[in-house]
């Protein structure tokens, strides 16, 4: 098993703290590992930059993890862990969404962990996605066609404070809010 942290090298602290929380919490810190994506400051004429995550997972994360041959966490840099998401895997055989901000009827806010069995990293490969979206929107849709999903009904993480660079000034205090009370969640 593989638990790719996603970061960027502005964020590397908070990777930091994200691989740390996961040793604290049981993971062998040799299944960690950090990926560096694609930086918005790189970036800077594209007119949907949070499609960054999503490309870069389809680009990078997926073809890597399938060449070691390991079923995968996806972890977003600044989540923060109080049990080891190992123990929250309910079915192998499916994408299990245990880290996420908030979760709508229809909608899920963050793909803060997700547990993806090497067996559907292929097939999300083969799919050739080519439409980016954001990155919880493009998982979810791909685990409801396939009905290969499941999402716990209570996350497993909270979040390191940290300053979003994305969106617009009430969609940042919106994010903020949401943030604040995963800061202080215990399980």
């Amino acid at each position: 098993m593989i638990f790719v942290i996603l970061t960027i090298e502005s964020r590397i602290e908070l990777a930091k703290e994200t691989r740390q929380s996961l040793i604290n919490v049981g993971v062998n810190p040799e299944d960690i590992v950090f990926m560096f994506g694609y930086d918005q400051k790189d970036y800077p004429n594209m007119n949907k930059p949070y499609t960054l995550l999503s490309r870069y997972f389809i680009d990078s994360i997926l073809p890597t993890v399938e060449k070691v041959k390991e079923d995968m966490f996806y972890v977003e840099d600044g989540t923060l862990f109080s049990c080891n998401p190992i123990d929250y895997i309910v079915d192998r055989r499916k994408i299990v969404w245990m880290g996420y901000i908030f979760r709508h009827v229809n909608y899920i806010c963050g793909a803060k962990c997700i547990y993806i069995p090497l067996d559907i990293v292929s097939k999300l490969i083969a799919k050739q996605i080519k439409r980016f979206s954001h990155i919880d929107r493009l998982i979810r849709n791909f685990g409801i066609l396939n009905d290969n999903m499941l999402i716990l009904d209570q996350t497993i993480i909270y979040q390191a404070e940290y300053e979003s660079a994305w969106g617009t000034t009430s969609q940042k205090e919106r994010k903020a809010k949401f943030k604040k009370k995963l800061l202080h969640k215990v399980l």
